[in-house]
């Protein structure tokens, strides 16, 4: 959910945490669930990309032990290239992914940086 934005820069800074999404996002297509990647990314991380918004997304404030599934993360993040039109370099500068899961860090970027790979 986003909560109140900070400013950083000439560019809103906005706070997106997965868990007030849900504790336990999963799948990858509205038709997966009303906690699906592509809900995710659709309302909660582009809008405020579309806005020229820098966005910090939290991920580890979701059930503990939870494991996200690559499903949710592809959908979510590498849908933003894919789907969206953001480009990786558009991302880099704009987006933040905060969570002590670096492994989850790195697929993600990974997602972003050649989504059509993993489809």
């Amino acid at each position: 959910m986003v909560i109140g934005p900070e400013i950083t820069g000439d560019a809103k800074m906005i706070e997106v945490r997965v868990g007030e999404f849900s504790r336990s996002p999963f799948g990858r297509k509205l038709e997966d669930g009303k906690f699906s990647g592509e809900r995710f990314r659709k309302e909660k991380i582009a809008p405020s990309l579309r806005k020229g918004e820098k966005v910090w997304v939290y991920l580890d404030d979701v059930v503990p032990g939870y494991e996200y599934g690559s499903s949710f993360l592809h959908e979510a993040f590498g849908g933003l290239v894919l789907y969206e039109g953001f480009t990786e370099q558009e991302l880099k500068a704009r987006l933040k992914i905060v969570t002590e899961m670096k492994d989850v860090e790195q697929e993600i970027w990974e997602y972003i940086q050649a989504p059509a790979k993993y489809l």
